[in-house]
């Protein structure tokens, strides 16, 4: 554009970009409508984007099916410096959109490299990625980490090894859970549930681990088997923990039962009746609560 001076004006485009994303932020279906011209867009804005539009944008870069998003999207999880809840999610989206790749060979082998990077937040955010369904070529390079030194990073590897949904990775996982740390088993007990090709095994592994574990490992469980159906071993369960000495433990229960048809624990009714008058307030509020939801 020309003023009366003839001096050209440079147009923002950045800022025309960021406005058009803004407006497929807002409506999802137009963006998908748009496809494959809205993802040429969004990774035009990409470098321009601040993290509140970013963490709006993911989300749609990774379900569009496009592998022309699968590598600005490793390049943002592997930056020396971003917001660490920008990385996870951007890491989550990556392995969407690496997931409905059809040739994800040379996206995996990068993320798999990049487990051994020094730092913990970029080997996290790579392990995240590779954690999609049917990933079986990964399973074998994510175990290698499982001691990895950084917390986040062996919680990451669980999770994403749990998300394979593979019974060699469920394997691994339960020797890891003989051998390991307190901390990676309650790692690993908190994510057992995402193997729903395999609950009845996964089942067993809770019901098992039960009588042995200490109240922080029996509370890891409870969450776990929170996310599992119902059935006769896990009412069996509830009725012999129901009466722990650890009111946190009688509580964990309940709540779990609150998410259950009344008419599948009925068995559990004498027992759970007895908790209304429990000696701790937090458990006989939740009994309160669980009874009169079934009334």
């Amino acid at each position: 554009m020309k003023p009366g001076n003839g001096k050209l004006i440079p147009m923002n485009r950045p800022h025309r970009l960021l406005e058009k994303v803004r407006r497929y932020t807002s409506k999802p279906d137009l963006f998908l409508s748009d496809s494959p011209a809205a993802v040429s867009l969004f990774l035009d804005a990409l470098p321009h984007a601040d993290s509140g539009l970013l963490m709006k944008m993911l989300p749609l870069l990774g379900c569009t099916g496009d592998d022309r998003v699968l590598w600005p999207l490793f390049n943002l999880i592997s930056a020396d410096s971003l917001d660490d809840s920008l990385r996870i999610s951007a890491a989550i989206h990556l392995g969407l959109a690496a997931s409905l790749s059809k040739d994800p060979f040379d996206i995996r082998n990068a993320l798999i490299e990049k487990l051994n990077h020094p730092d913990a937040a970029v080997r996290s955010s790579c392990a995240l990625s590779l954690g999609w369904r049917y990933n079986r070529p990964a399973v074998n390079a994510l175990a290698d980490h499982l001691s990895d030194p950084d917390r986040d990073v062996r919680a990451a590897v669980v999770a994403a090894l749990s998300a394979v949904e593979d019974e060699t990775a469920l394997t691994l996982l339960e020797n890891r859970l003989k051998r390991g740390q307190k901390s990676e088993q309650s790692i690993i007990f908190l994510n057992l549930w995402r193997f729903n090709n395999h609950l009845g095994k996964v089942e067993d592994i809770y019901v098992n681990y039960m009588a042995a574990a200490d109240t922080d490992l029996r509370l890891n469980i409870l969450v776990g088997l929170a996310m599992l159906p119902i059935s006769p071993k896990l009412l069996d369960l509830y009725r012999r923990f129901v009466t722990d000495t650890n009111a946190h433990i009688r509580c964990q229960i309940v709540e779990n039962l609150s998410t259950v048809d009344p008419l599948q624990y009925k068995i559990l009714t004498p027992y759970l009746h007895k908790l209304l008058d429990d000696e701790d307030a937090m458990v006989r509020q939740a009994t309160i609560k669980l009874f009169a939801r079934s009334d």
